[in-house]
């Protein structure tokens, strides 16, 4: 427990599986202790951070502000959350697609944020809503401190009779529009991930539970505010480049090549791939070779077997997919 002084017992914490870790030079605290919020005042140079509505406390100091900090996270075969804290500049977009839905909490820093070449400049506490073979990454522009919260899940955690509407937000059109929400935290959605982050250290039975009733109680308010208020939409750069991720997207598992793309788009091999790169952040093909390992894995996951999601995916050998497999999640398509 850790306790405010006295006057005001409402702003008592638990911590009962939290580690302090007191890296302050000169100060002769020992590892865990139960300190006071007041206490956590007066010490110069802390970063500190106590959340009443769940158990976790974080403590720092100024002079290790280049270390990464992880709150809490879990991976589960359904559901995957974290809630982090770094500290490191980064140059690109750290790009990539995945089968799982994820809403991502944007808690404070300075990011921008591509989702197939739209770029967001996410504000404290919004969200962006991505659906599963989604492109999407995070530039973190600052090394002052970027924080988020991050929930990924299955759609087997939905029941099924609620599938279309708690999962209407991540789609509500072709374009992507209205998958950004901001001042989510006046819709009380941060004590809705907070929630699920508790989950962390429950018993392997009750987390299971918890997490599907959760996740679900997460979309359910956000289902709510979708219908009280729009979300935003990022433009594209270049009409030309929104045409091309339309019809690689239609088009993805067909035998793609920069020469046909050229053909179709009256445009050279070399602008082409310039012009998309500068727009998504990354190739023509190297979107296409994600997109489709990404649906793979999903087809792996529902059953499939490594030679016919390859196939389905739009691999025109297995040998290809298996090396592009093994380099993006780091191990065979067999070891799903």
């Amino acid at each position: 427990m850790i306790e405010k002084s006295a006057g005001n017992p409402a702003l008592c914490v638990q911590i009962e599986y939290c580690i302090i870790a007191i890296r302050q030079t000169g100060i002769p605290f020992p590892e865990i202790l139960p300190l006071t919020a007041w206490r956590l005042r007066r010490i110069p140079g802390l970063i500190y951070n106590i959340n009443i509505n769940s158990f976790w406390v974080m403590v720092t100091s100024m002079e290790d502000k280049q270390r990464d900090f992880v709150s809490y996270e879990y991976e589960g075969d359904l559901v995957r959350f974290h809630r982090k804290r770094s500290y490191t500049r980064s140059d690109t977009y750290a790009l990539h697609c995945h089968y799982f839905y994820e809403v991502y909490y944007f808690i404070d820093g300075k990011v921008s944020y591509l989702v197939e070449g739209k770029k967001y400049i996410p504000t404290p506490h919004s969200i962006l809503m991505l659906a599963p073979n989604v492109f999407h990454g995070v530039r973190v522009e600052c090394d002052t401190g970027y924080e988020r919260m991050s929930v990924h899940f299955s759609p087997l955690t939905v029941l099924s009779e609620n599938t279309s509407l708690l999962l209407a937000p991540f789609t509500p059109d072709s374009a992507l529009s209205d998958i950004y929400y901001e001042h989510v935290d006046s819709f009380g959605l941060d004590r809705y991930f907070e929630d699920i982050c508790a989950c962390a250290h429950m018993e392997d039975d009750l987390r299971d539970a918890a997490l599907g009733l959760r996740t679900q109680n997460l979309l359910l308010e956000i289902v709510r505010m979708s219908r009280q208020v729009s979300g935003h939409s990022a433009g594209y750069d270049n009409a030309a480049v929104r045409q091309m991720i339309l019809y690689l997207n239609e088009h993805l598992t067909d035998d793609l090549n920069l020469d046909l793309l050229s053909r179709q788009f009256y445009i050279s091999k070399y602008y082409l791939n310039t012009l998309f790169k500068k727009a998504t952040g990354t190739t023509v093909m190297n979107y296409v070779i994600h997109k489709r390992v990404a649906m793979a894995r999903q087809l792996l996951a529902q059953g499939s077997s490594p030679a016919r999601a390859s196939e389905a995916s739009g691999f025109q050998d297995y040998s290809s997919f298996f090396r592009a497999y093994k380099k993006i999640y780091g191990k065979a398509p067999s070891r799903m």
